[in-house]
């Protein structure tokens, strides 16, 4: 099959537009040794011939019993013709292409040619395909990300980056390349766009960043390297997402606050430093006919901080209390839910002020 292709520069492009709908079809191939064949000419220097060779490996490991892959496709418009297969293709054929090193290459490819969009956009496909097998991919995104200035693009890597954030090995290893900088980097550039332009921002890349950044927070390890003792930029930035207009990012820092508060020293931190009083501030802003998403992220955050017991004192003495009042009214069982069980939190060992606590909520209750 190699000395074929060698021989015919036009097969790769033939191949690469063979619409592999049914198991005959593709199997023959397969068998044939193309995988291994195609693999080396993503070395070549030839752009063309690159893009047709990435084509073909992005339609060859496509799994089609992946929802997840086909929404992605749906959503996104790439630049050639595509067409979904009914053919599910076993993990073992993905496996064999990530052993055979197409990853670190699709991934040199990328940075090689960043200005060809064809070739970006098929060579992140194929690298979206391969998205499952988590465990097997070392790349560096954070470079990819701070390219990424085409809209269809950063839609493409953050679908990728939401499928991989879940792996909890390669939480560390974005981290550790600078996936969360980026990120809010990315974040930050698109508000500024949107501001200078009468363009219409683009909201769905600012959304799942923020997504995928509050995912990549889930991991201890992780989350402590970004946390920084509540002095690095990533934190300054996630608390600046609480002040913004934006719901999602607000929605986005507040459960990010939360995943911080996992650590109790974190959070004897972030209530000296008066995290508490900017939570209270969003949950104000959405009082009446607010986001319920964002009141239910904002309560998480507030009882993970009220854990330690220094900080149910401080956040009494604060006014905690006085200033969640108005959410005693609210009918949404999602917020009732996490109100009370922020109250219970805050109650929690402290004995006679306990009894007050529970007084004074009890004097407000609608009921």
């Amino acid at each position: 099959v190699e000395m074929a292709f060698k021989s015919y520069p036009g097969l790769t492009s033939r191949l690469s537009n063979i619409n592999f709908q049914v198991y005959a079809a593709k199997k023959p191939c397969v068998d044939a040794g193309l995988v291994s064949a195609l693999i080396p000419l993503l070395e070549s220097s030839d752009q063309e011939l690159l893009l047709h060779a990435g084509r073909a490996i992005g339609r060859i490991c496509f799994d089609n019993s992946n929802t997840k892959k086909r929404s992605l496709a749906e959503k996104v418009k790439l630049c050639w013709a595509y067409t979904p297969f009914t053919l599910s293709v076993p993990d073992v054929q993905q496996e064999a292409l990530v052993s055979r090193g197409v990853i670190p290459r699709l991934m040199g490819i990328l940075q090689q040619y960043p200005e060809n969009d064809p070739l970006v956009n098929v060579c992140l496909l194929a690298l979206c395909n391969l998205a499952d097998l988590g465990e097997f991919l070392h790349t560096d995104f954070g470079n990819v990300l701070h390219r990424a200035n085409d809209a269809e693009q950063r839609h493409i890597i953050l679908e990728i980056l939401e499928a991989l954030s879940e792996n909890d090995v390669l939480k560390l290893q974005f981290v550790d390349s600078g996936v969360p900088e980026a990120l809010t980097e990315m974040i930050k550039r698109l508000q500024k766009q949107s501001k200078d332009s009468p363009e219409a921002p683009d909201l769905c890349s600012i959304s799942s960043a923020s997504k995928v950044l509050v995912t990549l927070l889930l991991g201890d390890e992780p989350m402590q390297k970004c946390f920084r003792d509540g002095t690095g930029q990533l934190y300054e930035a996630i608390l600046s997402w609480l002040q913004e207009d934006n719901t999602d990012l607000q929605r986005s820092g507040a459960l990010a606050i939360a995943n911080f508060a996992r650590n109790d020293n974190n959070c004897t931190r972030m209530v000296a430093q008066g995290a508490v009083f900017q939570i209270l501030a969003l949950l104000e802003r959405h009082v009446k006919d607010g986001d319920v998403a964002v009141q239910h992220a904002a309560l998480s955050a507030l009882r993970n901080l009220a854990i330690p017991a220094a900080n149910k004192v401080q956040m009494l003495e604060d006014g905690l209390l006085e200033r969640i009042r108005m959410l005693l009214c609210s009918e949404m069982p999602p917020v009732q839910f996490k109100l009370l069980g922020m109250l219970r939190m805050m109650v929690d060992g402290q004995g006679k002020r306990q009894l007050q606590c529970w007084g004074q909520t009890r004097l407000y209750c609608p009921r």
